[in-house]
This record gives C-alpha cells, structure tokens and sequence, in this order.
C-alpha cells in the first residue's frame, strides 16, 4: 500500500538522510499498524502525486478537506487525520483582520509550496480583489512582510513558531484566521476502495478514542 504525499514541512519531510519524517510519517506508522495493514511512504511533487492517485498507483494521499482536485477521483476519508490553525501575519502598520472578508483589496503572501484547501480558492475570487504572491521559505515570507513586499502572510501556526523568533519584536501581529482540517484520500482507482477508507477510518477512530492520536501529535517536534 502507498501513501504518496507532498512536502509539507513541519507535518511531513524528508530528513538530511533522505528519508520521510515529520509528525505524519509517525502518525501513518501508527495507523496503518492499527488498521492491519503494511504500507510504504513516498514523496513526491504535487502535480506527480495528482497523477499518481488518479491513475491507482499510489492508493492513499492526505489533503484539506474536500480538496478540489483530489475529490474528483479519491474518496475523502469520514474522520479529520489532523487540524491545523491558520494565523494572518502582519506588519504592524497594517489594519487588523477579523474575517477573509477583512482581506479585500489588499495583497497577500502564501508559501509557495503548501495548499490552504478551500481558502485558496476564495482569496483567488475576483470580487474580494486580493493581490496574492508566493514565497519560497517561511523566512523569505516575513523578509517580504517585513518589507512591506505585501500588507498579510497566511500561514499554518506550527512551522512559523522557530521563523517568527527572528522577527524584530513588535514589527509583526499574529491573528488567527480560521483552521484547516485534513483528510486521508483513497485513490477510486483502488481495488475495494471504498472498503480501505473505512477501514482507515475504523483504525483512526480507535487511535482517537485511545488517546494515542493526540499523544504522537503532542509529542510532535515542529523545528523544521
């Protein structure tokens, strides 16, 4: 069985030693192990990974739920793997935001490399007038913030922790915006695909009501 995923550091990387880790990787162990089932995690690069779960090659991804592109040929998974918190950054000149609707006319930066589900979306609609630009790395995010490049930066609370320690203090507000849930997708291009999201389903059910779920997410090292 293949789990394919994209980078997604800190959730899921590949190490110095050039092998998969992040919470995920450890997460994935656990599942699998719960739901009876042997498993193999690779990388790979977002429009690779799309090919891949569509064909049946790679049989389980995770993405925002009801992902755009995946949701036409995976099923979603019933239960959240993880949620993640999404924060507005942003220089302390600029106003405050309160809603997505706060954003309108004004000039955004994402990272370049993650996916921010539905919100992606409807900060590209033509009628809130959002002027949106990617950066590469988190550091490079907040030079451009920093630099008035853009007035907001959306990111995901956890691998900004390490990034935001280098910021000069009181240069830089952090709101909350709203949070992200994750799904696991089963390729329907999978023999009895319908039977693997629901037994994945089953496992992290019991892996949440164990308490083992929240542990390995507690004990997540986010230094990436």
């Amino acid at each position: 069985m293949e789990f394919g995923l994209a980078d997604f550091p800190p959730y899921f990387y590949v190490d110095e030693q050039g092998e998969p880790a992040g919470a995920v990787r450890t997460l994935a162990d656990a599942l699998f192990a719960e739901a009876g089932l042997s498993y193999h995690l690779r990388d790979y690069p977002p429009a690779r990974l799309y090919n891949r779960l569509k064909s049946g090659d790679t049989q389980i991804t995770m993405a925002a739920k009801d992902h755009p592109e995946f949701s036409a040929f995976a099923l979603q998974g019933k239960l959240p793997l993880l949620s993640l918190k999404l924060n507005v950054y942003r220089h302390v000149e600029a106003p405050p935001i309160r809603n997505l609707r706060d954003l309108a006319g004004h000039s955004v930066i994402l990272i370049g490399a993650y996916t921010y589900g539905a919100l992606s979306q409807a900060l590209q609609d033509p009628q809130l007038g959002v002027t949106l630009t990617r950066a590469a790395t988190h550091q490079s995010a907040l030079q451009m913030l920093l630099h008035r490049r853009a007035e907001y930066l959306i990111n995901y609370s956890d691998p900004m922790t390490l990034p935001m320690r280098t910021v000069p203090q009181g240069q830089i507000v952090v709101e909350p915006l709203s949070r992200i849930e994750v799904y696991l997708f089963v390729s329907k291009a999978t023999a009895q695909a319908e039977a693997l999201r629901d037994q994945l389903d089953d496992a992290l059910l019991r892996l949440r009501e164990s308490g083992e779920l929240r542990r390995i997410l507690d004990a997540a090292q986010y230094a990436n």
